[in-house]
């Protein structure tokens, strides 16, 4: 099931996308207002229920997508958790031992088919496919084999970076990287129930992850 969040006529909804179209459920769950309540009372099940068997209530072209769970309290990156991303950089640099992490803001985001906007700063406004973990359930000191009780869903997400301003590998050019303020934006897909294996692929082509390959696992 693909759950998404869109705008349609000025009003803001969400619910199940479909082939045909889109299903709008909020008017269904006024006890939640965004997605984003929905995953925090773990009710992506009773949203799907009510999505079987429903009429579409917007066609495709009748409404805009928005960022999918809006108001996240944390957008955490993971950078270099390929075996083979390290020597993309072409630096010489050892491979890391352990994968960074940096953070993303909510406000660096647009909805899925919205522009991202290049900063003038820079003309390499480059693009990578990135797999997109939504985390439904809160907790600490997680188990590796407790990981994926805590996952509500996840998404693809298109990463805006401005490549020549992250040729050098320091933490400045991380800050530099992850600066909302000059438009570096990310595009958000909608979102899919969690499976247990997966991969996912970005079109236009941008580049395939698949969470077998990854050095520090996703869960």
């Amino acid at each position: 099931m693909k759950f998404a969040s869109i705008r349609a006529a000025g009003e803001a909804l969400y619910g199940a996308v479909t082939e045909a179209g889109f299903i709008a459920l909020s008017p269904n769950f006024p006890q939640w207002a965004t997605l984003t309540e929905v995953i925090h009372a773990q009710a992506l099940p009773q949203l799907a229920q009510a999505a079987e068997g429903a009429s579409v209530t917007h066609d495709f072209g009748s409404f805009t997508y928005d960022m999918p769970v809006a108001g996240g309290e944390k957008i955490i990156c993971v950078g270099v958790n390929f075996p083979d991303r390290n020597a993309e950089y072409k630096d010489g640099s050892q491979a890391p031992a352990n994968m960074s992490l940096f953070p993303r803001f909510a406000r660096g985001f647009v909805g899925h088919e919205q522009a991202l906007v290049r900063p003038p700063e820079s003309h390499q406004l480059d693009y990578e496919g990135e797999i997109a973990i939504v985390i439904g359930k809160a907790g600490r000191r997680i188990s590796q084999a407790d990981a994926y009780d805590h996952i509500a869903a996840l998404t693809l997400c298109n990463e805006g970076t401005i490549r020549d301003w992250c040729a050098m590998r320091n933490s400045m050019s991380r800050r530099v990287r992850i600066g909302t303020g000059l438009g570096l934006w990310a595009r958000g897909w909608c979102l899919l129930r969690m499976p247990r294996s997966w991969t996912m692929s970005a079109s236009p082509p941008m580049s395939t992850g698949s969470c077998a390959r990854t050095i520090v696992p996703a869960a």
